[in-house]
C-alpha cells in the first residue's frame, strides 16, 4: 500500500491535521478485513470478491481519510506512568514500559470520516451482504490509514537518528481503554476532523482509530500489536502466522 505526502494544516496551537491521503486498498485487504482467507474465498465464494470490489469502488468515493495528531516531550517514566512535558499522564504498566527510556511520543486520532459512516450505515440497512463488505473495507483502510500515518511521522516528525515504537492503541496489555481514550481526547483536537467519544469510550464515527508512537534512540518495534491485545486470542482480524 502506498500514500501520497499530505497536507499538513495547523487546527489550533496544539493540534496538527493531515489531509489527502492516498489509501491504496485492494480486493485481499477487503476480504481480511472480513476476518475470511482470501485464498479460499477466491476457490469458494466468488460472489464475497464480487461485493468486496464493490466496496472498494463505493468506499475510495465515500471516505476522506484525516488525522489529528501533537507531539509532546516526555518528562518522566516513572513506574506505571508517563508523564508528559504539560502535565499530562499516560497511565498504565503497558504504555509505561513501551515508552520508558524515550524522547517524545506523537499521540494521534485518525478517521475514514463521517460520509462513510453514514452510506455505509445506510447500505447496511438495504444489503447486508454489501454491508459486510463495506465494513471490511472500512476496517482496511483504517489499518491502511494508521500505516501510512506512521511512516509519515517517522519520515518528517523524527530528530536524526531518532527511531520510532510501532502504533500502540488503547485497550492493549497494560492500559485500559477508558484512561487511555481520556488521556488521548485530552491532548488532541479530535473534534478538528469530527471524531468524538461516547460514554463507552468508543470513537465516532466508529471507523476511527486513537494511538500514541513513542520516538527516541531507545525506542523499539519489535512487536506486534497483536501480541500487545488482550482480545488477541479472539479477533477475527489477527494475521495468521502460518
Amino acid at each position: 500500500m502506498g500514500f501520497k505526502m499530505p497536507e499538513t494544516k495547523p487546527a489550533n496551537e496544539k493540534t496538527e491535521v493531515c489531509r489527502v491521503w492516498q489509501l491504496a486498498i485492494d480486493v485481499d485487504m477487503v476480504l481480511r478485513g472480513q476476518g475470511a482467507d482470501p485464498a479460499k474465498v477466491r476457490l469458494r465464494q466468488p460472489r464475497l470478491v464480487e461485493l468486496a470490489g464493490r466496496a472498494i469502488t463505493l468506499g475510495t468515493k465515500w471516505m476522506q481519510p484525516l488525522v489529528a495528531y501533537r507531539a509532546v516531550d516526555i518528562q518522566e517514566v516513572p513506574s506505571g506512568k508517563v508523564i508528559l512535558e504539560n502535565g499530562a499522564e499516560l497511565k498504565g504498566y503497558g504504555i509505561s514500559r513501551r515508552l520508558k527510556g524515550l524522547e517524545s511520543v506523537i499521540s494521534a486520532i485518525a478517521t475514514l470520516g463521517p460520509t462513510f459512516e453514514r452510506e455505509f450505515l445506510a447500505a447496511t440497512n438495504e444489503d447486508l451482504a454489501l454491508g459486510l463488505a463495506l465494513d471490511g473495507f472500512g476496517t482496511a483502510a483504517i489499518g491502511a490509514l494508521t500505516s501510512a500515518a506512521g511512516k509519515y511521522f517517522t519520515q518528517h516528525l523524527t530528530a536524526k537518528h531518532s527511531l520510532t515504537t510501532g502504533p500502540l492503541f488503547p485497550g492493549m496489555r497494560g492500559w485500559d481503554l477508558a484512561g487511555a481514550q481520556t488521556a488521548l481526547f485530552s491532548l488532541v483536537d479530535a473534534s478538528s476532523i469530527g471524531v468524538s467519544l461516547n460514554s463507552s469510550f468508543v470513537m465516532q464515527p466508529s471507523k476511527s482509530v486513537s494511538l500514541v508512537i513513542g520516538i527516541g534512540q531507545k525506542a523499539r518495534c519489535t512487536e506486534l500489536p497483536c501480541n500487545e491485545c488482550d482480545s488477541s486470542e479472539i479477533c477475527r482480524h489477527k494475521p495468521s502466522t502460518t
